[in-house]
């Protein structure tokens, strides 16, 4: 009799913990939208996210609404809202399995990763694959999606002094009205049952057979068919919408320098959205041309200036204007060095390269075109 005691004990508190479980799992199907609590859309950037958060705590903060019982149980949900799509694996369990994927999550990582029951509750809830031994499926991680990388060619003036541009694109995103799921009543695939992928087999020749795993051409990968397919997307799951990436060019971004945009590639259900990369090259300038945090021109003077000197203006990306000026003698192929004329130092604003000037002489047809300056020239260095 003191053996039963324990045993009875366990089994009352296992039947416990499976009622508990299976009133959560009622409670989350008829549980808030986290997306509707912070009133986003569920393809929400994490600054957006951020941002209603922001707005909706400081609204409904105990500090500012007291004694309202309402107010608080607003700011309790729009914290947990905050919380859970704030964090990229905890959004994606629910994006794919509600609330009720992240209380089963919760409990595997109490558990230790393992389902000490052998699999009841993965058998309850649809074997979401969280945790590992004791009968549990190990959990399936979504490929992520191809990286796409775009050109986008400025002019130096932008690069000099910083701006802004845009990438258009044709973008395939999920059903904003089933989310992906193609439509309602889902069920496994009676063709791959359920593993999005057939086997094919091929006579190559006598006692030789080629297997081939290839997409299931029912499902089309997903492992599930609707009996009613989503009026938006007739089934696809997915929609094509028009882009704009808004890209931040900083003053002095080097040449080839890639800005990468993380999750704004293609969505599709079975994928985590890919990164979207824009690489900036630099259009070819009529008179500066760029190496590194340099700037090189190449100044063109007169025989008798190469001679008596001169002092010229040249008109910088910004307008401003730099003095190029020499009193001595200018050989031809002569390097001038300007500090700090150059392109600004990337990131460091307040910081410029060199204005590199080499010169070039241009020399007349026939001295007898300044013969004259040349006299005047050598009677002004006698009488000196």
């Amino acid at each position: 009799m003191g053996v039963d005691r324990p045993i009875s004990s366990k089994m009352t508190s296992l039947r416990s913990l499976v009622i508990w479980l299976l009133f959560a799992h009622l409670v989350s199907v008829f549980a808030k939208d986290l997306y509707g609590i912070l009133g986003v859309s569920r393809r929400a950037s994490e600054q957006e996210i951020k941002k209603a958060y922001r707005k909706l705590s400081l609204q409904y903060h105990p500090d500012k609404n007291p004694n309202n019982e309402e107010a608080e149980q607003m700011f309790v949900e729009v914290t947990h809202a905050y919380e859970v799509l704030s964090d990229e694996n905890k959004r994606e369990i629910y994006d794919a399995h509600g609330e009720e994927g992240l209380k089963q999550m919760a409990a595997d990582e109490q558990a230790g990763g393992a389902d000490p029951f052998g699999g009841i509750f993965s058998e309850m809830f649809g074997g979401f694959g969280f945790g590992g031994g004791g009968g549990g499926r190990g959990k399936r991680e979504k490929p992520k999606g191809r990286t796409l990388r775009y050109t986008m060619t400025v002019s130096l003036e932008v690069l000099y002094k910083g701006g802004h541009d845009q990438v258009s694109r044709t973008r395939q995103i999920l059903c904003p009205v089933c989310y992906g799921k193609g439509g309602e009543g889902a069920s496994k695939c009676h063709r791959c049952r359920g593993q999005g992928v057939v086997l094919e087999r091929h006579q190559m020749g006598p006692g030789f057979i080629q297997q081939i795993q290839r997409e299931c051409p029912v499902c089309g990968g997903k492992g599930e068919t609707v009996q009613h397919k989503c009026h938006k997307c007739e089934g696809d799951g997915v929609l094509s919408e028009t882009q704009t990436i808004e890209v931040d060019i900083i003053k002095g971004t080097p040449e080839g320098h890639i800005i990468t945009f993380n999750g704004q590639g293609d969505e599709h259900p079975e994928i985590v959205a890919g990164d979207i990369q824009v690489q900036i090259e630099s259009q070819r300038h009529p008179t500066f041309t760029r190496h590194g945090d340099h700037l090189h021109v190449t100044h063109t003077v007169s025989l008798l200036e190469a001679l008596q000197g001169f002092s010229h203006e040249l008109v910088h990306l910004d307008g401003h204007k730099v003095t190029i000026a020499k009193k001595t003698i200018t050989r031809p192929g002569e390097v001038l060095r300007i500090r700090g004329e150059g392109m600004p130092v990337y990131q460091y604003g307040s910081r410029y390269g060199d204005l590199v000037v080499t010169f070039e002489v241009d020399f007349p047809a026939s001295l007898e075109q300044i013969q004259p300056h040349l006299c005047s020239l050598c009677n002004a260095k006698t009488e000196l």
